[in-house]
């Protein structure tokens, strides 16, 4: 077995193991997972019309699915993620309770679409994951239709709580490949148009007493420039060209 895919196996058996316990160990059902759809929904909604096609690479338990098809029921939805059991949380969540839904187990760097299938394509907090995430990206954006948009959300690098996982949790251990220059770099071989990158600041979402003093706190020092430069998150989106 190669590096590569001894690296995937030991994030699909990680992932398969923690499935259960993953949302209530990390409470991630809170207002930053909404806040970080909320910021990609701004940026592909203009494409997800009645019957469109979004693909969404590294869907996890479906949190971030759930919110979109709570907004959207009219489009088609595709999720796809390493980790069957994973996959099997987010079924529960999503199916049956929206509109067209498809979830398939599968490696996000050799994804099983065509060409130009897409409408709009997502990923969020799973790209890290991948051992190549250029070609994670470079993926993303071959199923993508012409015209079509993309959305990149991923932990930024220079944010502290990132860089140390980083360091310390071989899971996380992309986290270092993932910062602007690398993403641009990575983006300019690549068909794409309209590529721009900012940067999502939040504080932590408790306790919920606190959420108003955080956002009047998050509004204020997301104007500091140098400060923006180490927020939690990133995100980097554009359209195919055609």
């Amino acid at each position: 077995m190669n590096n590569a895919n001894k690296h995937l196996e030991q994030n699909r058996q990680y992932y398969n193991r923690t499935a259960s316990r993953y949302d209530s160990d990390s409470r991630r059902e809170n207002r930053n997972h909404y806040r970080k759809i909320i910021e990609i929904l701004a940026h592909l909604s203009p494409v997800l019309v009645p019957g469109a096609l979004l693909l969404e690479v590294g869907v996890g338990t479906g949190i971030h699915a759930g919110i979109v098809l709570e907004r959207l029921p009219d489009i088609r939805y595709t999720a796809v993620d390493l980790s069957e059991r994973m996959l099997a949380i987010a079924r529960q969540r999503i199916v049956g309770k929206h509109g067209e839904i498809e979830l398939v187990a599968t490696n996000g760097e050799i994804l099983p679409f065509p060409e130009n299938t897409f409408d709009a394509v997502f990923v969020s907090g799973a790209l890290h994951h991948f051992p190549h995430p250029e070609v994670g990206v470079a993926e993303l954006i071959r199923v993508l239709k012409r015209k079509g948009r993309f959305s990149i959300m991923e932990p930024n690098l220079l944010y502290p709580t990132n860089f140390i996982p980083a360091l310390a949790v071989k899971e996380d251990r992309n986290i270092l490949q993932i910062h602007r220059w690398n993403l641009k770099r990575w983006l300019e071989k690549l068909p794409v148009c309209g590529v721009q990158t900012e940067n999502i600041l939040y504080l932590p979402p408790f306790p919920a007493r606190l959420v108003h003093f955080y956002e009047r706190v998050e509004r204020v020092i997301g104007t500091v420039p140098f400060v923006k430069e180490f927020s939690i998150m990133l995100h980097v989106y554009g359209c195919k060209n055609v």
